[in-house]
């Protein structure tokens, strides 16, 4: 407000005019000529307008401006409010606001129609449509928030004009100018506009595949930052001005003063979405009118206060901007003219020879031709003469609504600090009237008391006194002072009042006399409510950091708001600001297990969660709070039950898997070493004899018993926890499909099979093994119960949505679920039988039919996939088994192939290390038949001493896990250190060691589970090889 009114006065005084005195005539003629006009004139309509900025905006004007063009003649009285949001954003000043504002509201006259400028005006106005506007016609413009303005369409109290920005077009432009530049930087603050316009830039930066997007923002930085931040940016990079006023320390500047700093630190070309700045260091870019948007506002104003319904009045969604550049810039950054687009607008363009001196072509004109430029000349001085009356009337008239507008008290004081003026503010603070204080002492206006307790009275420098120290200083020095904060006691009502305002000082020189123009905002409030809201904060912090468990506060949008000193000290780090799924769990998108969206967020709930970022179970409790924006958190408390957790395993583990996890740890290895040589030299066989149908027959034979023998290793690992499985995006119905033709071909013809499968259900995340065994196994099942009468078994697969416990004894999660139900009418399950039929080695089926072992492992199946069982059952009707498995948020689909019998070979050299002769003879048999040369070692300490005299000489290194002496883990970190680059593959027929995951820590390219089929080594050999080859090449 003060650096505006300076300028301002400014402009008067270096106007066009002869003479101060004639100036200051004309002024109060025009403040004559407006009061007369605003007493007689019958008022048409009496229009708010509410700017979310301050008067030094550089918008302001050219909206106000627009507005006054629509109104003139219409006999429109405009008032204007400031909510001054770019520079006080909080809340209490908000708030403050709107209590000025209701207060006014009270007591002036009822404004016809509200004008909102810019997106938190509208957003003020939207929230009061009901109480402080309620019933009132409102119409909004230079509004961003594309969105929210178009919604208002539905709203039948407000309409108005949607501010597009031409940025498409604008980044084409800088493509078009700087094409070699492939760099685009854009300035931006932490304003809710800024951010806006910032994800619109990133958005749009998709489309442009051959240029680097990036930005540079004040958000993070301070002003002193700033400037070496924009001192460091590569010259021939094109910057996109999208907003500076504000810095991370919230300290605020006007734009040009902003824009000053940034010509004066970078050399690029800088671009603007609006008119303002061009001309200024602004080179230029597709622009929109403030004044086009203001006027096309007032238009839609006048159209209400004629009659015409809001409702029928449609939100304007299409602004034409033009292209407009500085010639300056131009020429500064070596761009020529004939790049710029067609009908494109260039300011501060000089004048030709010839337009400079045209009067020399015509060196014999007649006197009748002088003469008539002559009066060409006289009527254009005219025209000036009056437009620069008409832009100073203007110019007085939007100080005057200034002055009076703005909810802070200014005085206006002469050289001696008398006042001469007052603004409405100011009058209601003292309860005096204009007569009563012009000529007064500002200390007397106030009637203020010093620390001695006795008035200022006369004593102008008062250093007791903040108001006649900082005028006087003022007057003296010439400094102007902003925002200097002071505390005051003034005798209001016969009262001592004592109170805390921003102080703001600002000289001016108006007709020859200096001035000073102070402003007065009231923070006694704010500062109180400061006070409470830190010791409340103090008191909300002990309390949170006494708690024992880990605590953090987040927003609906994933932000963390709060983090005690327990949650700090558990993640390493305050995190507030960042996203809590980053920060507190180590993933990129949102938590699997978060339901923000899916739930009401009142409802409080506790869930137990596995955080990777530490491996350590939590039960996490939510609950909401409501903020005084209405907004709402949740407060997350996370309780450690990581040991608690670990025993009930453990307790479950000894109780029911005891005895299986010691046969299948015992006998896995052995097991898979001995099928390994078998399922090797049968595939060998097979390719070798293909021509002997009865030999072909016999092998095929032992192939099949041989991979169920690997199944059935792999079933009792699965059942005791220490199988691999292979965990993976899927989607049932295929699987359903495949497995349907293998147990029609398995199931006789007097059993009728039903499917009945949804299409479309989406993916879980599951082994594709497993959920064939899952279908087999309950298939079965349903078969041997009708095995002797016949019947019909139903395979019913549907996509549902759970909303609680709605099967009797299993709790369920709440969400989408893939359900796969397999029905028969057989003989049904016993009711003394129910309650066993999951344990391990519990069969009610005939010798040989059953070991017990299905429903057990297709119960841990179930859980390993977060899923649900369970069934119901009638002796003699038959018996229904329901599988709920939750669905995953993916987009990616599972892939799914067939094993190909074209093996592709290759010429390297491998070492082949395995202490069990039979394998290492398969092994290196079927690698050399597909062209490997092969070295093989039945030692590991064998092995590393080969490959120690000849470190260059093998190209891959394949190696048992399980041996004497040195395993296959130590042989592998050995022979990578000394030669990192070598690609090393680990087979185990069962380790708890070592899995896929665990090898690729200590460097190992591959990890192959025994017995290893000849396709699955062939596949995974080559693919190493390839990539080593590859890297070979990226490398060299």
């Amino acid at each position: 407000m003060d650096v505006h009114m300076t300028v301002f006065i400014c402009r008067i005084k270096n106007a066009s005019l002869p003479g101060c005195l004639k100036i200051a005539g004309m002024i109060l003629i025009s403040i004559v000529f407006f009061c007369l006009n605003c007493a007689q004139a019958d008022v048409h309509g009496k229009v708010l307008f509410i700017n979310s900025y301050h008067p030094g905006f550089p918008t302001f004007f050219e909206q106000v401006n627009g507005l006054k063009d629509a109104f003139a003649g219409k006999n429109i009285l405009l008032d204007v409010e400031f909510m001054d949001t770019k520079r006080f954003p909080d809340q209490a000043s908000i708030r403050f606001f709107r209590e000025t504002l209701s207060r006014k509201l009270s007591i002036l006259p009822r404004y016809d129609v509200v004008i909102a400028g810019d997106d938190n005006a509208l957003l003020f106005v939207i929230k009061e449509q009901n109480d402080l506007f309620k019933g009132l016609p409102m119409v909004f413009f230079g509004v961003n928030n594309l969105e929210l303005a178009r919604k208002q369409d539905e709203n039948p109290n407000i309409t108005g004009v949607v501010e597009t920005v031409s940025m498409m077009e604008t980044i084409q432009l800088m493509e078009s100018l700087k094409p070699r530049s492939k760099k685009i930087i854009a300035i931006v603050d932490g304003t809710t506009s800024g951010q806006s316009d910032l994800s619109t830039f990133y958005q749009l930066g998709k489309k442009f595949k051959n240029l680097s997007f990036s930005h540079v923002s004040l958000e993070n930085l301070s002003w002193q930052e700033f400037e070496e931040k924009i001192e460091g940016l590569d010259p021939d990079s094109s910057v996109l001005l999208l907003s500076a006023y504000r810095d991370k320390n919230n300290v605020c500047l006007q734009f040009n003063d902003s824009l000053a700093l940034i010509k004066k630190r970078g050399s690029f070309p800088l671009y603007h979405l609006w008119f303002h700045g061009i001309g200024e260091g602004v080179l230029g870019g597709k622009v929109i009118s403030h004044f086009k948007q203001g006027n096309t506002a007032g238009k839609i104003a006048v159209e209400i206060l004629n009659g015409k319904p809001v409702g029928d009045i449609k939100v304007v969604s299409k602004n034409a901007g033009r292209y407009v550049f500085d010639h300056g810039e131009l020429g500064r950054q070596k761009i020529p003219m004939a790049l710029l687009p067609e009908q494109s607008v260039v300011l501060n363009k000089p004048e030709t020879f010839y337009e400079k001196n045209k009067s020399l072509f015509w060196p014999l004109g007649s006197v009748f031709m002088v003469l008539f430029l002559a009066l060409v000349s006289a009527l254009a001085d005219i025209r000036s003469h009056r437009k620069n009356q008409r832009q100073l009337r203007d110019s007085v008239d939007s100080l005057e609504t200034i002055f009076n507008s703005t909810p802070n008290i200014l005085f206006l004081l002469n050289g001696e600090g008398r006042v001469e003026d007052v603004n409405y503010k100011g009058f209601e603070f003292i309860g005096k009237t204009k007569e009563d204080v012009v000529g007064l002492l500002v200390g007397d206006v106030f009637c203020c008391l010093n620390i001695s307790g006795t008035g200022s009275d006369c004593d102008f420098e008062c250093v007791e006194y903040p108001i006649d120290s900082l005028i006087s200083d003022t007057f003296k020095t010439g400094t102007n002072h902003t925002r200097e904060e002071g505390q005051l006691t003034f005798q209001l009502n016969g009262e001592s009042v004592s109170m805390v305002f921003l102080i703001s000082t600002s000289r001016l020189v108006i007709s020859g006399a200096r001035k000073v123009l102070f402003c007065l905002a009231d923070i006694t409030e704010r500062k109180q409510n400061e006070d409470r809201i830190r010791k409340s904060r103090a008191r909300y912090q002990t309390i949170m950091d006494t708690m024992e468990y880990p605590i953090c506060i987040v927003s609906q949008a994933f932000v963390i708001e709060y983090l005690n000193s327990h949650m700090i000290r558990r993640i390493g780090y305050d995190a507030r600001g960042e996203k809590c799924f980053k920060a507190i769990h180590g993933f990129d998108t949102q938590c699997s297990w978060c339901d923000y969206g899916k739930n009401k967020l009142t409802e409080s709930r506790q869930i137990n969660i596995i955080s990777p970022l530490d491996n350590r179970s939590f039960d996490v409790s939510t609950n909401t709070l409501v903020n005084d924006d209405g907004s709402v958190s949740i407060l997350h408390v996370f309780r450690d039950v990581t040991e608690i957790k670990q025993m009930e395993k453990k307790l479950y583990q000894a109780q029911k898997m005891e005895a299986i996890g010691l046969l299948a740890g015992g006998i896995a290895h052995d097991f898979n070493n001995i099928l390994s040589p078998i399922i090797g030299y049968t595939q060998i066989l097979l390719e070798e004899n293909s021509e002997d149908e009865l030999l072909q027959s016999s092998l095929d034979e032992i192939l099949t018993a041989s991979m169920r023998a690997k199944e059935l290793v792999k079933q009792i690992l699965t059942f005791s926890r220490q199988g691999s499985d292979e965990m993976r995006p899927l989607k049932v119905q295929s699987i359903v499909k495949e497995t349907l033709k293998l147990i029609r071909s398995s199931i006789p013809k007097s059993i009728e099979i039903v499917e009945n499968i949804q299409t479309d259900c989406g993916l879980i995340k599951a082994d594709p093994t497993h959920i064939h065994q899952i279908l087999m196994n309950l298939t079965t099942n349903a078969y041997h119960a009708m095995e002797e009468i016949g019947g019909k078994i139903e395979i019913k697969v549907q996509e549902i949505i759970l909303e609680g416990n709605e099967r009797t004894g299993v709790s369920f999660w709440p969400g989408k679920y893939v359900l796969m139900s397999i029905t028969d009418n057989g003989c049904g399950i016993p009711l003394s039988c129910r309650d066993k039929i999951f344990e391990p080695y519990f069969t009610t089926k005939e010798k040989h039919k059953g070991t017990g072992l299905g429903l057990s492992i297709l119960y841990g199946i179930v859980k390993e996939c977060r899923g649900y069982i369970d069934f119901s059952s009638e002796v003699g009707k038959g018996t229904t088994f329901n599988v709920y498995l939750p669905l995953i948020k993916m987009g990616s689909q599972s892939e799914s192939g067939q094993e190909t019998k074209n093996f592709q070979g290759g010429t390297e050299k491998i070492l082949l290390v395995d202490d069990e002769a039979p394998i290492l003879r398969f092994q290196k048999q079927m690698l050399e038949r597909l062209g490997y040369k092969v070295s093989e070692r039945s030692s590991s300490v064998d092995a590393l001493q080969a490959f120690k005299a000849d470190i260059d000489s093998f190209d891959l290194v394949i190696t048992d896990m399980s041996m004497p002496n040195m395993s296959g883990e130590q042989l592998a970190v050995k022979i990578l250190a000394i030669r990192p680059d070598i690609p090393v593959i680990i087979c185990s027929g069962f380790s708890e060691k070592m899995n896929d995951d665990l090898s690729k820590t200590i460097g190992v390219k591959g990890f192959l589970m025994k017995p290893v089929i000849k396709s699955v080594m062939t596949k995974e050999v080559r693919r190493i090889l390839d990539e080593y080859r590859l890297s070979k090449k990226t490398i060299s």
